[in-house]
């Protein structure tokens, strides 16, 4: 199979309509000149990502579960956003949207200015592979190939030039250049995780969604990799959005959004471990015993 690099054709005066071709395909991108990069409420930049009245249900009848209910969110660039919550209360369904893994049943969801909400899957796909990176708990590396051949294999199969220059720079932060050559079957749990974070980061997406990245590693390897999060945050601007049930390894990101029954209950800026365990406690779960340390 041959992939084939999307190519910008101007086919419709349309300004709320950017279409790309992509493997003899037109996928239309819908934006909003009114809207068009999705701005926070008190802010001048504009959004990396935006959730405006989002909704999910999974099931029907007796059996519906209403995971997200009517949820307006905004992650500005270079932010680095923690998101807690009771088990159900929606944390992994709004990661899942927001990366468009789910599909919502009411509201918008915006990457940059685009609106991904309508987008066919083929469309999302390449949204996906060109303008989000993911970390993900259980690393998700090829066994069979090299840390190196991992983290450009998003790049590779997109036809798209790797920048060596930033490559260089990327794993020498993450202290993985002389780890290049080994297979994931060859490094540790840390090591591997950084890998993953460094295919997340290379092109520089607009947002890099991590689920639990530290759920696996131990509090050393852990901690090795909320640096290198916050790095990408403070160094390169990269936004990243963090699912985790650790008090203390949220204490690392710019702010922390709770989650109960599907609704944004609290928003915390410039956390502490005090406040973070209120507001879960007032969410209706223990705050984690905060292995991970600073």
């Amino acid at each position: 199979m041959t992939y084939a690099t999307a190519v910008e054709r101007p086919v419709r005066p349309n300004p709320c309509i950017r279409t790309f071709w992509h493997m003899g395909q037109r996928l239309s991108f819908r934006t909003s000149p009114s809207r068009p990069s999705g701005r926070l409420p008190g802010s001048t930049s504009s959004a990396a990502a935006e959730l405006r009245g989002v909704s999910k249900t999974f099931g029907a009848g007796d059996q519906a579960v209403r995971a997200l209910r009517d949820v307006t969110i905004g992650f500005a660039p270079g932010v680095f956003t923690a998101i807690m919550g009771p088990s159900g209360s929606g944390k992994s369904t709004l990661l899942n949207v927001l990366a468009g893994l789910d599909r919502v049943d009411a509201g918008e969801v915006f990457i940059g200015g685009t609106e991904i909400t309508g987008l066919e899957d083929r469309g999302l796909t390449l949204l996906r592979r060109r303008r989000l990176g993911f970390v993900f708990q259980s690393f998700n590396l090829m066994p069979a190939l090299t840390a190196r051949e991992n983290i450009v294999l998003p790049s590779e199969l997109d036809r798209r030039r790797v920048d060596q220059d930033e490559l260089a720079s990327l794993v020498h932060s993450l202290g993985i250049a002389d780890r290049l050559h080994h297979r994931p079957s060859e490094l540790s749990g840390g090591q591997q995780q950084r890998v993953a974070i460094a295919r997340a980061l290379l092109g520089r997406p607009d947002l890099v969604v991590c689920d639990e990245p530290t759920g696996a590693l131990d509090s050393t390897s852990g901690a090795e990799v909320l640096s290198a999060l916050r790095a990408a945050c403070d160094e390169r601007r990269q936004t990243v959005v963090m699912v985790t049930h650790d008090a203390a390894a949220a204490c690392r990101a710019d702010r922390v959004l709770v989650l109960r029954d599907g609704r944004l209950v609290e928003e915390i800026d410039a956390p502490t471990l005090d406040r973070v365990t209120t507001a879960l406690n007032d969410a209706g779960t223990p705050a984690a015993a905060g292995s991970v340390a600073s």
